[in-house]
């Protein structure tokens, strides 16, 4: 017992996770471990029982804590609140230069809190026909007119009881900060915004930007397509089931603990680095970009095409 304790401690240290939940986390199993042990489970049998400690330890850090990540709503006052009636919605947002935060609600109902100066009455926030919209002031599509910035930021926060099929959102220089999301298609296209994105569970995710940055972690979905000029995607706990295609001019690609079915990269002098990383095949097509994998477990990485001209291609081990 012992032994496997130890080593379930040293793989949650490795990924990062706080001490008060590895001390709640060891506390828990060694209760569960010495109850197995009393009704007559063998020493030997421990990890066929509890599983492997490395295999755990990624489950466990996988789920995120909802209450650590959620923002309260102290510097933001409720605006509006929408029944949503259908077992499936899709949600639409646009936005110029405003921040959002979206987060799961408490119950049926959509909320949108507010904080700053921009005339709310302006904006759009309505659920018609399946349709959630918040949309800022005269924008229609990817057609922004407004000239002066709104000192605006949201919280939005969607039912986590009812489906999304689609979640859209278009924006120039909005921050945007998601946790707890669930939908059949993620699309986000925005200028200069930075993207934080985590503990999401997607079909399709396409992501799409000019110089933003984005950090994904604890993802989960079918299919990506990523596409960069020259912001940075960091990437932790990712699991692309099917295939990712990821194309970046300067910007640079970076995976931890993650897993990919097929990867495909076109860079131009952008690099893409893995630590953890596991694609079971790459393709790799880049003028200067390096990539660089670093992983301390021996699994097959076929790299199918590598080219670049001056970069380096390096996959160890």
């Amino acid at each position: 017992m012992k032994t496997f304790l130890e080593d379930l401690k040293n793989e949650l240290i490795k990924r990062k996770m706080n001490q008060s939940e590895i001390d709640d986390i060891i506390k828990d199993h060694e209760e569960m471990i010495q109850e197995a042990l009393r009704e007559g489970l063998a020493e030997e049998d421990i990890q066929s029982r509890f599983g492997d400690p490395k295999e755990l330890a990624k489950e466990l850090s996988a789920q995120c804590s909802q209450e650590e990540t959620k923002v309260v709503h102290e510097d933001y006052t409720l605006w509006k609140s929408l029944k949503i009636n259908d077992p499936s919605y899709q949600v639409m947002i646009n936005l110029v230069s405003e921040d959002l935060i979206v987060q799961s609600s408490e119950d049926d109902n959509a909320h949108l809190y507010a904080k700053g100066h921009g005339k709310l009455e302006d904006y759009t926030f309505t659920y018609d026909q399946g349709e959630l919209r918040l949309e800022a002031p005269k924008s229609k599509g990817l057609i922004f007119m407004r000239i002066s910035k709104e000192d605006v930021s949201f919280v939005l926060e969607l039912p986590k009881r009812v489906d999304i099929s689609a979640c859209t959102l278009k924006t120039v220089s909005s921050d945007i900060k998601i946790t707890y999301l669930q939908a059949e298609n993620f699309k986000l296209s925005t200028t200069s915004g930075d993207l934080d994105l985590s503990c999401a569970t997607l079909k399709q995710m396409k992501l799409n930007t000019v110089s933003g940055d984005f950090h994904l972690s604890h993802v989960t979905s079918d299919e990506a397509d990523l596409s960069f000029v020259n912001g940075d995607l960091d990437m932790a706990y990712i699991n692309i089931k099917e295939k990712v295609h990821a194309n970046t001019v300067s910007g640079d690609i970076k995976w931890q603990d993650s897993e990919v079915g097929a990867a495909e990269f076109h860079v131009v002098s952008g690099d893409v680095k893995g630590e953890e990383f596991y694609p079971k095949t790459i393709v790799f097509k880049s003028v200067s970009g390096d990539l660089v994998i670093r992983n301390n477990e021996k699994r097959d990485v076929t790299l199918l095409k590598g080219t670049t001209l001056s970069g380096e291609i390096s996959i160890k081990p």
